[in-house]
């Protein structure tokens, strides 16, 4: 019969002598959530010094000096997405929020956070990648990690289990280029829809769904639009956050005729809602609005985008691919890439480049000059 040779406080653990001479350290490391009993870690020595530095070491791996401290995965995730709300955009919450409650934790959520190893880990991101795709799996750790890194400043753990595991391979989706005869037809037919001007700017600009949403006439310039917001939706709520980087507050040239589309909508809005009672001093500053005058839902714009190239029957489009059009066929047209980079707004004209460069191709190709015409003889 074990015989406890030290007793120690609540929460502190205990060291035992067992019957045949040997020594235990135990501690109590939480309440397993779905019976209600302790959970409690040992480790067996040879002698009572070492399993005093076992206790020691158990202590120091797990958090129970707090009381209060999370002690499963479920436990701590929910406090780490207390602690970065209102320090991230509320697009990055949601995202995090939505990722762990998906992925994480019906997986992880009632293990004890100090007894994750990068093998659960693994098995998480391989589950994930074979269930719904490699990118998301990838996104999943990118989540875990940033959760986990702050879980070491907070000294919750040792160490990052993330960190010892690998990424998936994932090949990156490829934007849906069209030709310029399929976007002139969803244009034709985007133009007969109140809607056409934000349709024709995101092919004449290429900003970006958010920044096109966040437009107000106060933006709009006579050779340019400014670019100083995005508007998202949250909870059924429009949100408005400024953009992550400097460069993502830019002003984007256009041309008269562009200039003269949005002209056109504005005439058209002040018409809309002239009919509805609304006079001149109580219409929006948003360029593009729902038929109230409010700002408009991304979603109800994916419909109408999609149901229009489906009536032009071309192949399927994210919004975000009329960007990547626009910005290709300006690298297609010789605009050089540091020009490119800034009407994005990216912040490194090499993402610039690693992401347009199926557009110098035919760049490439001029490039092979014989010898002689290069050296002028």
């Amino acid at each position: 019969m074990a015989r406890r040779a030290r007793k120690r406080g609540n929460g502190e653990g205990s060291i035992q002598q067992l019957s045949d001479g040997a020594w235990r350290a135990v501690l109590t490391v939480g309440i397993d959530p779905s019976t209600g009993r302790q959970i409690r870690r040992s480790c067996r020595t040879t002698t009572q010094a070492a399993a005093i530095k076992a206790l020691k070491n158990l202590q120091d791996s797990y958090m129970h000096l707090d009381p209060a401290a999370p002690r499963t995965v479920y436990a701590y995730l929910k406090r780490w997405l207390r602690s970065i709300r209102g320090n991230v955009r509320p697009r990055t919450y949601d995202s995090y929020k939505g990722t762990l409650k998906r992925h994480v934790i019906p997986r992880l959520g009632n293990r004890m956070l100090t007894d994750i190893r990068p093998m659960h880990l693994q098995g998480l991101f391989d589950q994930v990648a074979e269930e719904v795709s490699p990118r998301t799996a990838n996104y999943v750790r990118t989540v875990l990690n940033v959760a986990l890194n702050e879980a070491v400043r907070w000294q919750a753990l040792g160490r990052n289990p993330v960190n010892a595991t690998k990424p998936k391979k994932a090949v990156a989706k490829e934007a849906t280029i069209w030709t310029a005869t399929q976007i002139r037809r969803v244009l034709e037919i985007a133009s007969g829809h109140r809607l056409y001007a934000l349709f024709y700017l995101v092919f004449a600009t290429g900003l970006r769904h958010g920044e096109l949403l966040g437009l107000t006439w106060a933006d709009v310039e006579t050779d340019a639009v400014v670019v100083r917001r995005s508007v998202s939706s949250r909870s059924g709520k429009v949100v408005e956050s400024t953009p992550k980087s400097s460069s993502g507050r830019r002003i984007v040239p256009i041309d008269a005729t562009t200039r003269q589309v949005l002209e056109e909508h504005r005439v058209r809005q002040r018409e809309e809602l002239a009919a509805l009672g609304m006079t001149a001093d109580q219409q929006p500053e948003r360029v593009f609005t729902n038929r109230l005058g409010r700002t408009l839902d991304a979603s109800n714009v994916t419909k109408i985008w999609h149901a229009i190239q489906d009536e032009a029957g071309v192949p399927r489009a994210r919004m975000h691919d009329a960007r990547h059009m626009h910005l290709s066929y300006l690298v297609a047209k010789g605009i050089d890439i540091r020009t490119i980079a800034d009407r994005a707004g990216h912040a490194d004209e090499v993402l610039t480049l690693r992401q347009y460069s199926h557009a110098l191709e035919a760049q490439r190709k001029r490039a092979a000059i014989p010898l002689d015409d290069l050296l002028g003889g």
